[in-house]
């Protein structure tokens, strides 16, 4: 009769709301998950990017005190080198006569000392070794 039909249409109609609002909640927990994935992505992101800035300015600076190192042992090494030499000229003039092969080695000894000595680079060569430490951008300490 009419009250059972009404009473139909009526289930019918609060059945049809729930299966709305079901489809409605899961649309909007997925929309909640993808954001909340692309929250957690862009995080992460972020975080590789802090740590491979980090790994990147620890490489440098340990690049800098790998260079400041090297240019003052061979500063060292040449000092040394140039002792060596004085040394052995001293010797040498002491001796009664030519020591054999001796001009060579010290011409050689001479060349090394010019070529490895940092004190003794071009401008040239200083700007290329100033470069090296990636100071461009950088403001100078105070």
């Amino acid at each position: 009769t009419r009250e059972v039909l009404r009473s139909f249409i009526a289930e019918a109609i609060v059945i049809a709301h729930q299966y709305n609002r079901a489809d409605e909640q899961r649309a909007y927990q997925f929309v909640m998950q993808c954001r909340a994935q692309f929250l957690h992505d862009r995080e992460q992101r972020r975080v590789e990017a802090v740590r491979r800035r980090e790994e990147e300015l620890q490489a440098l600076r340990q690049k800098r005190r790998d260079l400041i190192d090297d240019a003052v042992a061979r500063i060292e090494r040449t000092d040394r080198l140039c002792e060596l030499v004085r040394a052995l000229d001293q010797a040498v003039a002491g001796f009664d006569g030519p020591v054999a092969g001796y001009g060579r080695w010290r011409g050689w000894a001479l060349r090394v000392i010019e070529e490895t000595d940092p004190r003794r680079m071009s401008p040239a060569e200083v700007s290329g070794w100033v470069a090296e430490f990636g100071l461009d951008g950088e403001q100078a300490p105070d």
